[in-house]
C-alpha cells in the first residue's frame, strides 16, 4: 500500500533522537527520507553500539525506512552535495544546534535561495527567537524548561522516558506536513521553527491550569502535581491488575 507521502523527498540532517523520530514518521507516511550523518557516524548510532551491539536496534528503530550518506560538512566538497540534495528535496529537517547549519552555509536564508519550496524544519531546545535562543539543550533540560519532570516516571533522578525528543520529533512532523499543504495553496515553503520547551509545555495541562486559574483556586479542586492524571479523581481512570 502506497503512503500518503509518496514522491515526497526528505534531506535529514540529523543526530540523536528529535529530528530522526520526525524523519520516521514522515518515512512511515511514504516519503523518500536521506539521512546525512557523519563519516564516523551519528553520536545515538556510536553510543548505542558502545553500550551493547544489541543496543543498536534503538538506533535502527529511530532510522527506519531511510536512506544514508555520510558527510564532513566541514569540508566545501560536503556542502555542495546537501546543497544539491536540497535543491531537489521537498522537506530539510535538522537538529544540529542554534547556528550550526547556518555556520555551514545551510540555514533557512541560504537554502531556500536555491529551493523557494523547501520546507525546513529546524527543532532546537529553545527555537530562533527569545533570550534563550543560543542555549543548546538535550531532552532532559526541554523537560524540565517546560514543566515535564515533576509529571514522568523516574528511576532514582532520571526520567524514564525521552518525552521532550519524541513529542518534539511528532510535532516536527506535524508542522513539517501543515507547511507542505501551506506550499499546495501557496507554491512558497517555509521555516518550521519548532522549540523543544514550548512542545513540552504545551502538553502539559496542568501548567497551563495553574497559569490560567492560579494555584490556590487548583487547591480548593484538589489538584496536584505528584498525581497522575495530575489531580483527577476520575474512576474510571484506574489501573486494575489481575494476579
Amino acid at each position: 500500500m502506497k503512503g500518503p507521502l509518496e514522491g515526497v523527498r526528505v534531506l535529514e540532517i540529523s543526530q540523536f533522537i528529535s529530528a530522526p523520530y520526525c524523519g520516521a514518521i514522515l518515512g512511515d507516511l511514504g516519503a523518500e527520507v536521506i539521512k546525512v550523518e557523519p563519516k564516523i557516524g551519528d553520536v545515538l548510532r556510536i553510543l548505542t553500539s558502545l553500550m551493547h551491539p544489541d543496543f543498536e536496534v534503538f538506533f535502527c528503530t529511530l532510522n527506519r525506512n531511510k536512506k544514508g550518506i555520510a558527510l564532513d560538512l566541514r569540508k566545501k566538497e560536503s556542502v555542495k552535495i546537501v546543497r544539491e540534495l536540497a535543491s531537489k528535496s521537498d522537506i530539510l529537517i535538522e537538529n544540529l544546534g542554534p547556528g550550526i547549519m547556518e555556520k555551514f552555509g545551510l540555514g533557512y536564508e541560504e537554502i531556500s535561495k536555491i529551493n523557494p519550496r523547501i520546507v525546513y524544519v529546524s527543532i532546537s531546545g529553545f527555537g530562533k527567537t527569545g533570550p534563550y535562543k543560543d542555549r543548546t539543550a538535550f531532552d532532559i533540560i526541554a523537560q524540565a524548561a517546560g514543566g515535564s519532570l515533576p509529571l514522568m516516571g523516574r528511576v532514582g533522578n532520571k526520567p524514564k522516558m525521552f518525552i521532550a525528543d519524541v513529542i518534539s520529533g511528532v510535532f516536527a512532523a506535524l508542522g513539517a506536513i501543515s507547511a507542505l499543504h501551506y506550499r499546495e495553496k501557496t507554491g512558497k515553503g517555509q521555516l518550521v521553527d519548532l522549540s523543544m520547551q514550548d512542545v513540552v509545555f504545551s502538553i502539559n495541562i496542568g501548567a497551563i491550569l495553574e497559569v490560567a486559574l492560579g494555584a490556590e483556586k487548583l487547591k480548593s479542586f484538589n489538584f496536584s502535581f505528584t498525581d497522575y492524571p495530575p489531580g483527577l479523581r476520575i474512576p474510571l481512570f484506574t489501573v486494575y491488575f489481575q494476579h
